[in-house]
């Protein structure tokens, strides 16, 4: 069943609150930093990709893949569009 309060909430911020995007190098960002370990940001805070390595009984299969690692409480999310069916950049 929907939350209609927070359903009307989002349609407003969405109307409200415009956020224009744009890909840039990870060398381009500021106070990010990215190396053979991790992605992550000076201050500690936020969240890091990391890669993972699965060794697994699961069908036999072992896997290598990244992962979002968050220390601290947050909402971390993936977007996707749903008429396009493609994700966020």
């Amino acid at each position: 069943m929907p939350n209609l309060k927070f359903e009307r909430w989002f349609q407003n911020q969405k109307k409200i609150n415009k956020i224009n995007t744009k890909i840039i190098n990870l060398s381009e960002l500021d106070k990010w930093n990215s190396n053979t370990v991790a992605i992550s940001h000076d201050s500690k805070k936020f969240f890091k990709v990391v890669g993972l390595k699965v060794i697994s009984n699961f069908f036999k299969k072992n896997w290598d893949q990244p992962i979002i690692v968050q220390n601290e409480l947050g909402v971390l999310g993936i977007i996707k569009n749903n008429k396009n069916k493609k994700y966020s950049k």
